[in-house]
C-alpha cells in the first residue's frame, strides 16, 4: 500500500509543474489537498506513513510554489456524515461520535466551508497549512 500511495502522487507532481506555470502566469491561485489518516492508528502504519508522505509533498509544494503566487494547503477532515459512515450500525456510529470531543460527526458542508476559505482571497496569506476539521478529535 505504501508503494502505491507514493506512486500515485508521482504523476501528479510531474503534471503540476506546467499547471503551476499556468496558474502563476494567471496571477497566482490556490490548491487544497484533502488528506486524512495522517494521525497514528494501531495496525495501520502503512496507511499513516503514506498519508504523512502526502502531507510532506503538500508542504514542499507550498514552499516551491509560493514565489509564483500559488498557495498550497491541506484540509484534514475527521469522521463526516457520508454514505460510508451511514453504512455503519447505529452502535458503531454512536461509538464514532463518542470519540469526538464535540460529540458528533462532521457535516460535508463544514469540510466544504474549510476548503472554500483556503481557496478564497480571505486566506491570501495562508500557505503550507494543515487545517484539521475534526471536532477536536486530534487536538
Amino acid at each position: 500500500m505504501l508503494r502505491h500511495e507514493f506512486r500515485s502522487h508521482r504523476p501528479l507532481r510531474r503534471q503540476s509543474d506546467p499547471q503551476a506555470a499556468a496558474i502563476g502566469a494567471a496571477g497566482g491561485g490556490a490548491v487544497v489537498n484533502v488528506g486524512g489518516g495522517a494521525h497514528g492508528y494501531p495496525g495501520r502504519a502503512d496507511n499513516v506513513a503514506s498519508k504523512q508522505g502526502a502531507t510532506g509533498l503538500m508542504s514542499t509544494a507550498a514552499l516551491e510554489y509560493a514565489p509564483r503566487g500559488i498557495r498550497v494547503n491541506e484540509v484534514l477532515p475527521g469522521p463526516v456524515d457520508t454514505p460510508a459512515l451511514a453504512a455503519l450500525s447505529d452502535q458503531e456510529r454512536a461509538a464514532v461520535a463518542t470519540a469526538i470531543p464535540l460529540g458528533r460527526t462532521g457535516r460535508p458542508r463544514e469540510i466544504a466551508a474549510a476548503i472554500a476559505f483556503l481557496l478564497s482571497d480571505e486566506a491570501s496569506y495562508v500557505t503550507g497549512t494543515r487545517l484539521t476539521v475534526a471536532g477536536g478529535m486530534w487536538a
